[in-house]
């Protein structure tokens, strides 16, 4: 058991006595206080271990989600570098065929719109 119910056991049995024996309303009313102020302070550490609890979950959200920003930008740098070594490699094996395509209206576009995703989420 407990040491809590123990306690209050205690108390109870305290309390039942003096009811039992006519006790003054001051002895009876000492022992109340005391249940009362055991009840009260269990309330209040419950109460600060809630508190520490959101605090801690507030500061591992936190966490969490720069961790999770971190990942994202490493997972785009990753693709832009392997889009680069795509490019290169088509480049090499057939020489003149990036001239073609930088010379295309619509490659212009895909690459302003590339540069301007990639800058919006470095931020």
């Amino acid at each position: 058991m407990c040491p809590r119910a123990d306690h209050i056991q205690v108390l109870n049995a305290r309390i039942a006595q003096m009811q039992a024996a006519g006790s003054a309303p001051e002895q009876l009313g000492s022992a109340i206080e005391d249940l009362n102020d055991y009840y009260e302070r269990g309330i209040q550490l419950r109460t600060m271990r809630i508190g520490t609890l959101e605090e801690e979950k507030r500061e591992i959200e936190e966490r969490a989600m720069v961790q999770s920003r971190r990942m994202w930008r490493i997972v785009i740098g990753v693709f832009v570098a392997l889009c680069v070594l795509i490019v290169m490699m088509v480049e090499f094996t057939w020489p003149g065929t990036l001239e073609i395509l930088a010379a295309e209206y619509w490659s212009h576009a895909l690459t302003a719109i590339i540069a301007v995703s990639v800058s919006r989420t470095r931020t």
